[in-house]
């Protein structure tokens, strides 16, 4: 929109027709950029009850046009509370981020409770579990948080973070894919062949959960635990003619 307008006051202006055409660099230098915010706050909280209020003023840098930015601050706005539950909270949107506003909120949110985490000298973590949201909760913004998961997520991911499984191995180069990626595929099939002495020609229809259900009080073990090694790993070998990659991932992008 702002190339747009700048097209048009210099048509009006010379009271002619005319065309834009930027280089590339000029191009990637001025279009396309993200809105910068400035957020200001108030928490009031306690280290018992934890958030009991919040206010938050947003500054959003919308340039010379409105555009879109009007819709990004709204999307700021509703995201503001991110994944935690405020007693009372108060939201002032003064008018592009990849999320249309939203990545903008939920980083200050996470701002705010590392700094309040520090005020009372409490691990963030703590101060995140004691203010998420629960099964029912109602956002600031009215909506019903149904099937609610977060809480149970973090607490399973607290007992399978690094510093509690140990041999792992880097991410880089899709290692993580490959490793753990075919790892819980066998895991799966491991118990999938459990379950399946379960299903009789009687249930062949059952639900996965009552399959379960079922498996669990006939004693099935519903764990499993497998190991990958990704086959025929070595350096490229140019003289052998040979690559250190199993496969290709592909992909196409237009510019």
């Amino acid at each position: 929109l702002p190339l747009c307008l700048a097209v048009a006051v210099a048509a009006v202006k010379l009271v002619h027709p005319v065309r834009l055409n930027l280089d590339r660099y000029v191009d990637m230098s001025i279009t396309g950029h993200q809105h910068p915010f400035k957020i200001q706050y108030r928490i009031a909280f306690n280290n018992e009850d934890g958030f009991l209020g919040l206010c938050i003023q947003m500054w959003n840098n919308a340039g010379c046009t409105l555009d879109a930015s009007k819709s990004i601050m709204k999307h700021a706005m509703l995201h503001m509370g991110n994944a935690y539950q405020f007693s009372n909270i108060r939201i002032h949107g003064r008018v592009s981020f990849h999320g249309y506003g939203g990545p903008q909120a939920m980083i200050a949110c996470e701002i705010i409770v590392e700094h309040v985490a520090a005020y009372l000298k409490y691990d963030p973590l703590t101060i995140r579990c004691l203010n998420l949201f629960k099964e029912g909760d109602i956002t600031h913004f009215g909506q019903v948080l149904e099937q609610w998961n977060v809480p149970r997520i973090m607490n399973e991911l607290r007992t399978l973070t690094t510093d509690k499984i140990h041999n792992t191995s880097p991410t880089g180069g899709s290692f993580s894919s490959d490793l753990n990626g075919m790892a819980v595929k066998h895991a799966c099939q491991q118990i999938r062949q459990r379950l399946d002495t379960v299903i009789t020609d009687n249930n062949v229809n059952i639900s996965w959960n009552d399959l379960v259900k079922q498996a669990y009080f006939v004693r099935i073990d519903l764990c499993a635990l497998r190991f990958y090694m990704t086959p025929n790993m070595f350096d490229a070998d140019f003289t052998e003619n040979q690559a250190n990659y199993n496969y290709f991932t592909q992909g196409a992008t237009v510019t």
